[in-house]
Parts: C-alpha cells; structure tokens; sequence
C-alpha cells in the first residue's frame, strides 16, 4: 500500500505539475501506518475468502444462542397480552403499546381512565411468564 502511494504521489508530481496537494495528500497517508504492522485486506483477498459466518462458531443458530429462551418468551408474553388487551371490550380504541424485557412488561400510551389503566396491569397479571408489571400509561380525558 505506502509503495503504491508513493508511486502516486511520484506520478502526480511529474504528471500533472502544480498537483503537491494531491502527492502531499499520498505521502501522509504512505505514513499512516506504523512501520512493521499488518496491511488491510485487499478487496480482492476478502471476496476471495471461503468463509461464511455460517462457517464461523462464534455465529450461533438463535436458538443456541444465550437469552435466546428468554427473547422467544418475551415475543410470546406481548403477543399474548396484545392478544388479551384487543379481546377486552374497556379496551377498544385505547392506545397502548407493550414492551416486554426478561419478564418485565412496560405499558405505555394513552388510557381513558384509571379504570382502564388497572384493567390494562390486571390483563397482563393473568399472563403466564410476567414477572413485573410497570404501568406508563398516562391518563388522559
């Protein structure tokens, strides 16, 4: 790379004269490097490598991977609360968005009323694998 840069920089000079800029530009960058380190991959030598990340184990099936139960039960615990709350008839038209984290369901939005809003926490108790419920809902007329 620093020779092909100093190349440039040779050939911008006696090329194109009044060009020191750009041979300037092609000496700091042939000095970027400290002397000795490795050069980066040529694009070439990285469309040329076999590899896949299917190939590399530190690339696990989701399944596999650590939290992986717990991501699937948090997906399972919104859906299943989403599916609760859009059956109850208090809550038509209510605003309420579900957020589920290890266990940990976060409710925000809008509710009309209290009624609502301890409607919307009592739902979300009956809900195999909640942990904790943290009611944001705003109450608003």
């Amino acid at each position: 790379m620093k020779v092909a840069l100093l190349r440039l920089a040779w050939t911008a000079t006696i090329a194109w004269p009044g060009s020191l800029q750009l041979a300037a530009l092609c000496l700091t960058l042939a000095a970027c490097s400290p002397p000795g380190s490795t050069p980066a991959p040529t694009a070439e030598e990285r469309h040329s490598s076999t590899k896949t990340p299917l190939d590399v184990p530190e690339y696990a099936a989701p399944s596999e991977m650590p939290g992986a139960r717990n991501q699937l039960s948090d997906a399972q615990i919104t859906a299943s609360i989403n599916d609760a709350l859009s059956q109850e008839a208090l809550m038509m038209g209510v605003d309420i968005h579900v957020e589920t984290l290890a266990g940990v369901v976060r409710l925000t939005g809008y509710a009309g009323s209290l009624a609502v809003s301890e409607k919307a926490s009592a739902i979300c108790r009956q809900i195999a694998g909640v942990r904790e419920i943290e009611n944001a809902l705003v109450i608003s007329t």
